[in-house]
């Protein structure tokens, strides 16, 4: 699927107006990771029982997924640069690794 941001992302010389978010590209080890980034100090059982509740890890996974699907965009991009609702936008992407919806 794509979005359409309300706010373009800059990456060197290239502007994303859009990007192309494809929740089937993700991996074991990209859950792994951004459950490691989102919930440190937490124990493994606790952020696994809420992982479906847990935004913070949903926007990690939309994250995740935009660098994976846009070739020559990093997550210190879309860390530094995205705002207001496509953050909800991404957030809902990484969502629907839960809920099975990416709309």
């Amino acid at each position: 699927m794509k979005i359409k941001l309300n706010k373009a992302i800059k990456a060197g010389e290239k502007t994303y107006e859009e990007l192309e978010l494809d929740i089937n590209q993700l991996t074991v080890r990209d859950y792994m990771n951004a459950a490691a980034k989102v919930n440190r100090g937490t124990s493994a059982a606790e952020s696994l029982k809420m992982a479906e509740f847990d935004t913070g890890l949903h926007l990690a996974l939309g994250i995740i997924c935009a660098v994976r699907c846009n070739s020559g965009l990093d997550a210190v991009d879309i860390e530094s640069q995205l705002s207001g609702r496509d953050i909800n936008k991404i957030t809902m992407v990484g969502r629907s690794f839960f809920f099975g919806s990416e709309e």
